[in-house]
């Protein structure tokens, strides 16, 4: 049987969302929900994987082109 819903979860790392993460699991093990997990980079760590895209602009045209 398929799960009556889904639960989407974005996770930086920070205490806040492990907290988050944490009542996300809950909830999908109590309405045996399906949990999606996925990475969101901040702005720092960001910048410090594309130092020379302060602004954005080149994930703004990777989103757009895709």
């Amino acid at each position: 049987m398929a799960s009556p819903f889904t639960i989407l979860c974005s996770i930086d790392f920070s205490e806040c969302a492990l907290n988050a993460l944490e009542y996300a699991s809950k909830i999908g093990r109590k309405y045996k929900a399906k949990l999606i997990i996925f990475h969101v980079l901040n702005k720092q760590d960001y910048q410090k994987l594309a130092p020379l895209d302060l602004d954005g602009t080149y994930q703004k045209d990777f989103v757009e082109q895709n």
